[in-house]
């Protein structure tokens, strides 16, 4: 078994990938409350060397499943991953006692519908909240602000003036009752304007072609009937990705984490 951590929660490239397009969310651990969990969380090491695993190989032991799956190339070390790996035969998997997450993360794209199920969980088990919010400065990068439900709406507390911008309200989004209906409206309203200028003949025999021999033009004159059919909208979904991949290396350092993150 297989569980990949990161340090870090707010790596735009890492939102871009595993959240689909920050529309996800991320969890904060505190793992050094549990200490059997402590004992299998390992770092990732990252090198552009191609490891050589013969010698784990011929004896078949668990050190050989530890060197393949804790090295990666240096083009993943952004990632500053951590694993926790256990070893068994369970095809369906196997569960572990984690601690509870200290802090909920939402992704800036993420659908109000989805914060506000995920906000109501964290109120219950009393975890921190904060919304992702993408900064359009000099330099590309996500800070975290403390999230803030107020009449139905996704708010922000505003900035601290040293991040030098104002922005209270996160990207407002309908339910998504309201957004199927609006996008089917106005397709039906698009469709609707183009079918006016639009003719579609019944056949050639309807087209009657009166060519005026005074200066060699052609009036076409028709009957036509008008295309009803409306395309209909489709609602933007919300899908998680999940896993990586990377080519393998040496370790070349040893980390010590506090905290880890899950993205979903």
């Amino acid at each position: 078994m297989i569980c990949s951590l990161s340090e870090v929660k707010d790596s735009l490239l890492m939102w871009s990938h595993y959240t689909n397009s920050h529309s996800g969310f991320c969890i904060e651990y505190d793992f050094t409350q549990i200490n059997n969990v402590c004992s299998e969380l390992h770092p990732v090491f990252y090198d552009n060397k191609i490891i050589d695993i013969t010698q784990y190989y011929k004896y078949k032991n668990q050190d050989l499943f530890k060197v393949a799956i804790l090295n990666k190339s240096t083009e993943w070390s952004y990632e500053n991953e951590w694993r926790i790996v256990e070893y068994n035969s369970i095809s369906e998997g196997v569960s572990i006692n984690v601690p509870k997450p200290i802090a909920l993360y939402f992704g800036c794209n993420m659908l109000p519908e989805h914060i506000c199920m995920l906000s109501k969980i964290a109120d219950k088990l009393n975890i921190d909240k904060y919304v992702m919010v993408d900064i359009r400065g000099p330099d590309w990068q996500l800070i975290k602000e403390e999230y803030l439900n107020l009449n139905g709406d996704v708010k922000l507390k505003e900035f601290a003036e040293g991040h030098g911008i104002k922005y209270s309200t996160l990207r407002s989004r309908k339910n998504r009752e309201n957004w199927d209906s609006e996008i089917n409206k106005n397709v039906a309203t698009k469709s609707a304007t183009k079918q006016k200028n639009v003719a579609t003949f019944k056949n050639k025999d309807e087209l009657a072609i009166n060519r005026d021999r005074s200066n060699n033009t052609m009036s076409p004159k028709a009957t036509f009937k008008t295309n009803t059919t409306n395309k209909s909208g489709a609602p933007i979904g919300n899908k998680n990705a999940l896993g990586n991949s990377g080519g393998p290396g040496g370790p070349i350092r040893n980390r010590v984490l506090a905290t880890t993150e899950n993205y979903s």
